[in-house]
C-alpha cells in the first residue's frame, strides 16, 4: 500500500513539474519562445521601424517579400512533388540513371531556391541607405527565419506610420 502512494505521488510530482516547465520558460522569455518551450528566432523585419523607412521603401521591401513567398511557393511544390516521384522510383526499382536524374533536378530546385533568396536580399539592400543598410544587417545576424510574422511586422509599422 505504501509503495503504491509512493508511486502514485511521484508520478503527480512528475507531472506537475512537466507541465509547469514550460510556463516558467515562456515567463521568462516571452514571445521568442514557442508552445514546446523552445528559443524561437526573431523575425528579420522585426527591427526595421527602428532603421526610419520611408513609406515608398516599405512598399518596395513588402513587394520584394510578396515575390518571394510567390516564388517559394512554386519551387517548393515542384521540389516535393520531385521527392515523392524519387521515393516511387526507389520502390518500383528504378535505374540508376533516372534516379540520378531526378536527384538533379531536387538539387537544381534547391540551388534555385537559395538564389531566390539572395536575389532578394539584394533587391531589399537597393531600397536602402548604406546607414540602414548596416543597421538592417546587424539585425539580421543569427536569424534565419522567414515567414508569415514577417509580413505582419511590416504591416504593423505602416499602421504605426498612418
Amino acid at each position: 500500500m505504501k509503495t503504491n502512494i509512493s508511486t502514485i505521488a511521484l508520478a503527480l510530482l512528475t507531472v506537475t513539474v512537466l507541465l509547469t516547465t514550460p510556463g516558467l520558460t515562456q515567463a521568462q522569455h516571452g514571445d521568442h519562445v514557442d508552445k514546446f518551450g523552445k528559443m524561437k528566432s526573431m523575425p528579420p523585419y522585426q527591427h526595421m521601424d527602428k532603421l526610419g523607412l520611408s513609406e515608398e521603401q516599405l512598399k518596395k521591401i513588402e513587394d520584394v517579400r510578396f515575390e518571394l513567398k510567390k516564388k517559394q511557393i512554386e519551387i517548393k511544390s515542384k521540389i516535393k512533388i520531385d521527392e515523392l516521384e524519387l521515393r516511387r522510383m526507389m520502390m518500383n526499382d528504378a535505374s540508376e540513371k533516372e534516379i540520378n536524374k531526378k536527384i538533379d533536378k531536387i538539387v537544381d530546385q534547391k540551388g534555385k531556391l537559395r538564389k531566390l533568396h539572395t536575389s532578394s536580399r539584394f533587391k531589399i539592400k537597393k531600397s536602402l541607405t548604406d546607414e540602414q543598410w548596416q543597421s538592417y544587417k546587424k539585425s539580421m545576424r543569427g536569424n534565419r527565419s522567414m515567414g508569415n510574422k514577417h509580413d505582419r511586422t511590416l504591416k504593423q509599422m505602416k499602421r504605426k506610420r498612418k
